[in-house]
């Protein structure tokens, strides 16, 4: 069984629109609208891959993947912005982001990267 993908970002335009995609390709989902939610919620969560936006009100994107980690949950986080800073990547991958998306991006591009980062889960799984 593939693992669910959790989308944490406070568009929730934008946040419909990928769950829409997601379930046409079979992908269980769950969408968080704050990095507060998501980890209020995560201790009680099955191991999924988490698509984390950068910029939310409140704490922000680098804040909830520091704090995933500092909780010892290590799934894979693909972390979205529409943030040019170069900065604000180099901070996601010193958090242990497997993946930066620039926003707007490519549909495809982005289920790529979820189904490789599953399909890993699900090898790691099974062995």
């Amino acid at each position: 069984m593939t693992a669910p993908i959790y989308i944490v970002d406070d568009d929730a335009h934008l946040a419909e629109s990928i769950g829409t995609v997601l379930a046409l390709q079979g992908l269980a989902f769950r969408h968080f609208p704050s990095a507060a939610a998501f980890l209020e919620a995560a201790d009680g969560l099955e191991v999924g891959c988490v698509l984390l936006d950068v910029h939310m009100p409140g704490m922000n994107g680098l804040a909830a993947l520091q704090a995933l980690r500092e909780r010892g949950i290590a799934w894979p986080v693909i972390v979205s912005t529409t943030d040019v800073d170069h900065s604000v990547e180099d901070l996601a991958w010193v958090y242990g982001a497997v993946e930066f998306l620039r926003k707007p991006y490519d549909g495809a591009r982005l289920l790529r990267m979820l189904r490789s980062r599953l399909g890993a889960m699900d090898a790691q799984s099974e062995s």
